[in-house]
């Protein structure tokens, strides 16, 4: 059976043309269908193991794939980003360097750090996921996570803590990017531990920073707050003392009078409950107890002055 090789019609046989293109029929084309193949089958170095994606052990023979060019990239990266971080310190740094680098200069510096951090290509192998891990997590700024600069810290303070928190929110999220490929990957090899253990140190500290600098803003909070309530408490306290302690005189009075009533000392009885009054300046409560109890006195007082004539 043939096919015509231009669309894929069947053709009849002994026909000149193609009956559904017109395309002449010569000795050798429409013999058979052509097959056009797209794309590349990967396979084992080491034993012709047709290898699929995310695989980075041969299921057949155990060898393990390492690309070149990705063994060298985080080394590659490490070296970009020290040199733009030394430009930043130095920026007289000759051009050349940069240009061997593949850097061009910019502007804005610690913006072009925080992007190559982000674009970083993911690694694929343990060596170099164990590698990045490690560069990852020495260049997060833990203190930075839970520092807070005072109000009279200068601009550069603020604008250096500021980067450094952002820079190490970049580098803990390529970390967890990372970090979840490497799970996919090679995730049940025995060789993850030491991927997973330094990835939960890591994660662990960033945590504890993030709650330190909750506690400390909670306290900062709690403090503003006294700060706000202790004059009013402390002015409460400086009207409640001379009230307290007129009442104690008052009190004291009123003893004084039952003596002179038991006494039969009446008039210094009746002077004394006279005197028994609260300044305008208290509640209105108080004054007015007080006014019950030298109007009751006065008239226990003229009652008993009446009873003894």
């Amino acid at each position: 059976m043939a096919f015509c090789s231009e669309c894929g019609q069947k053709i009849e046989q002994g026909a000149k043309f193609c009956s559904g293109c017109g395309k002449p029929i010569g000795d050798n084309n429409g013999s058979q269908r052509k097959q056009v193949f797209e794309g590349n089958i990967h396979k084992c170095p080491n034993c012709g193991e047709v290898i699929k994606s995310f695989v980075t052990i041969c299921p057949s023979c155990g060898f393990e794939f390492r690309d070149t060019k990705s063994s060298n990239a985080v080394k590659e990266f490490a070296d970009k980003l020290e040199y733009l971080q030394s430009q930043k310190k130095a920026p007289s740094i000759i051009s050349g360097v940069a240009k061997s680098l593949g850097i061009g200069k910019s502007d804005n510096n610690e913006e072009q750090i925080l992007n190559m951090i982000r674009n970083f290509t993911v690694p694929n192998t343990k060596e170099d996921v164990f590698e990045f891990m490690i560069l990852a997590s020495s260049n997060i700024n833990i203190s930075a996570i839970s520092a807070e600069y005072s109000s009279d810290a200068g601009a550069n303070s603020t604008e250096e803590l500021n980067a450094m928190k952002a820079r190490s929110d970049a580098w803990q999220s390529k970390m967890e990017q990372v970090y979840q490929k490497a799970n996919i990957a090679f995730g049940s090899d025995p060789d993850f531990i030491k991927i997973r253990d330094l990835y939960d140190r890591t994660t662990k500290a960033i945590n504890s920073a993030k709650k330190a600098k909750s506690r400390k803003t909670r306290n900062t909070i709690i403090l503003g707050l006294c700060l706000m309530f202790v004059p009013a408490i402390l002015f409460g306290l400086v009207g409640y003392i001379p009230h307290r302690m007129r009442e104690n005189k008052l009190e004291q009075t009123v003893q004084e009078i039952q003596v002179d009533i038991s006494n039969g000392d009446y008039d210094a009885a009746l002077i004394k409950a006279q005197s028994l009054h609260m300044d305008d300046n208290w509640s209105s409560e108080s004054k007015e107890h007080w006014d019950e109890q030298r109007e009751s006195l006065i008239k226990l007082i003229e009652q008993k002055k009446e009873d003894n004539k």
